[in-house]
């Protein structure tokens, strides 16, 4: 066969031909290969951890939770999940979590009631999204669907604000042995624990051991009085034994069953603790890095985010107390005070579980009398305390000096100051030279 003919006046030469089809042919060959190769390497280096995301730790392995059942879910990796003294939510936010930390409870009730406690909550929610950025305002209540007025509040703001988590105190229980084991070992359990939240169970009175009895007396020596704080006003009552027959025959029915099965009563945190220092259990959760306890109805102010910014970032102190007004004469006022438990977790938990141990009594300060009894006696060398009254007072005085609020009063504003707390500016009157800062003894209201 001729290897070139004449093809339109042209010679075509066939061998040549044939030869540059080949060499094209081998290019593209080696471009797919090539491209193969590359899109094999992605996989290797990038899709590989993709394999895996169908097992429980993986990143891309997510769980929806919904707190009270409020029809709107949030997401959070399950790699994250530590154990918490909240909720499933707040558990699955993981740990190093810094918390605001609110207790509110009981019914509206009265429309001041409402006004001084429900109403400030979605205003102590901005507060925190504004004033302390990537921090989470806890409210630690005891709702449930029965309280419809109440639930569809919580619903409305646990779906709006992502900054806000629930914890309801009835359904947290003891996860620490130690103070599981007090529980079960001293804590004899009382008719208002075990009948609920009627008014008659809150009012009756305990059966406690002797031990119990004697170091109560310690707190209020006129124990046979119980002050009880009830929506806002402070109400003087004796302290009853409750005497209905069918409270007392259906605790004797759970007691009887259960003294015959070998169990002992599982108590959560909201029957152990009264509901002011549920506000207290991120002292003792794992999850939790820094707190700040803090009043639902009390503005946070930028003279507070001042202070606690000095704590944190200019002393090693564990706990953080403020006092900013005359009235402020305890050693830890019960919402003006915080805790880091990256500088002392172990203390911190153990300061938890003594105060658990003391029996819940219905005094209206009783909060602040088991941080004065337990707490403070433990904490003085390592606290770190503003004060604009009181700086030098032995009384309130720590192992090391108190501080000088950083920034200068606004008017006549305090830290713990509330829309509905305005008649206590009068008693702002002016602070003490030793309590002003060193280089601004001209601050008269510091």
């Amino acid at each position: 066969m001729l290897s070139k003919m004449l093809f339109h006046g042209r010679t075509f030469n066939r061998q040549k031909f044939v030869w540059t089809l080949t060499k094209n042919d081998r290019r593209r060959k080696l471009f797919y290969l090539t491209a193969m190769t590359f899109l094999l390497l992605t996989y290797v280096i990038l899709g590989f951890p993709l394999r895996y995301s169908n097992k429980p730790n993986s990143l891309k392995t997510v769980t929806p939770y919904d707190e009270l059942s409020c029809g709107c879910m949030r997401f959070y990796a399950r790699s994250r999940w530590t154990p918490s003294l909240c909720g499933a939510a707040a558990s699955a936010r993981g740990r190093g979590q810094k918390v605001v930390s609110f207790s509110v409870y009981g019914p509206y009730r009265t429309e001041l009631h409402y006004k001084k406690y429900w109403r400030q909550i979605e205003d102590r929610i901005k507060d925190v999204s504004t004033r302390y950025p990537g921090w989470i305002m806890r409210l630690y209540h005891n709702i449930t669907a029965a309280e419809k007025e109440q639930h569809e509040l919580l619903c409305r703001l646990y779906c709006q604000y992502s900054n806000f988590d629930l914890c309801n105190a009835e359904k947290i229980y003891p996860v620490d042995k130690k103070v599981d084991n007090y529980v079960k070992k001293s804590f004899l359990v009382s008719p208002a624990m075990l009948a609920g939240s009627s008014t008659e169970a809150v009012q009756s009175s305990s059966t406690y051991s002797a031990v119990a009895d004697a170091e109560i007396s310690l707190l209020d020596p006129k124990s046979s009085q119980a002050s009880a704080e009830v929506h806002g006003s402070t109400q003087t009552k004796p302290h009853e034994v409750s005497t209905s027959p069918m409270v007392l025959n259906i605790i004797g029915k759970i007691m009887d069953e259960r003294i015959h099965q070998g169990k002992e009563p599982k108590l959560s945190y909201g029957k152990l603790l009264v509901p002011t220092m549920w506000r207290f259990l991120p002292m003792a959760d794992p999850s939790v890095s820094e707190f700040l306890v803090r009043d639902i109805d009390s503005t946070i102010l930028p003279r507070e985010v001042d202070a606690v910014t000095q704590w944190l970032l200019n002393t090693t102190a564990m706990v953080h107390v403020m006092r900013d007004h005359p009235s402020h004469n305890g050693v830890i006022l019960a919402g003006m005070w915080g805790g880091s438990r990256e500088r002392g977790a172990d203390l911190l938990e153990e300061l938890f579980v003594k105060m658990v141990r003391w029996p819940p009594r219905q005094l209206w300060d009783y909060d602040q009398r088991l941080l004065q009894r337990v707490v403070w006696p433990e904490i003085k060398d390592s606290v770190a305390i503003h004060d604009s009254y009181f700086c030098r007072a032995k009384l309130f005085m720590a192992n090391h000096r108190s501080l000088a609020f950083p920034s200068r009063r606004q008017g006549k504003d305090f830290v713990s100051w509330g829309v509905l707390r305005d008649e206590e500016k009068k008693g702002i009157v002016p602070c003490p030279k030793a309590c002003r800062p060193h280089n601004h003894k001209d601050w008269t209201f510091c």
